[in-house]
């Protein structure tokens, strides 16, 4: 079974810390598009201001998925390293068995 916490919470923050300020930043493009008159070069000011307010959220959740991936890889390591452990322990005592069988016949 894999284990890593559960990530929903950190994502379902992000998700929503980025719906507020995308919420904030139309506000405060609808107030200014009012008092000052809109312009449409203001969209690309308004939409690097979005982009710089809500990135940092997406690039969470990015690094919440590459801490999953490195909890899975490290998980899968550590059973492929039991998976070799026990396969050699397993022809360690069925090498004992056919000495102990051989060591039988002997007696029989």
């Amino acid at each position: 079974m894999f284990y890593y916490p559960y990530t929903c919470p950190v994502i379902d923050d992000n998700i929503n810390d980025a719906k507020e300020s995308v919420k904030y930043i139309i506000e405060s493009l609808l107030h200014d598009s009012r008092e000052e008159g809109f312009e449409d070069s203001s969209i690309d000011y308004y939409f690097s201001d979005i982009w710089s307010n809500i990135e940092h959220y997406f690039e969470n959740v990015r690094s919440s998925n590459a801490d999953i991936r490195g909890a899975a890889e490290k998980q899968v390591d550590e059973c492929e390293t039991k998976i070799a452990e026990l396969e050699s322990d397993c022809e360690y005592y069925q090498a004992q068995i056919a000495e102990l069988e051989a060591q039988l016949n002997v007696y029989q």
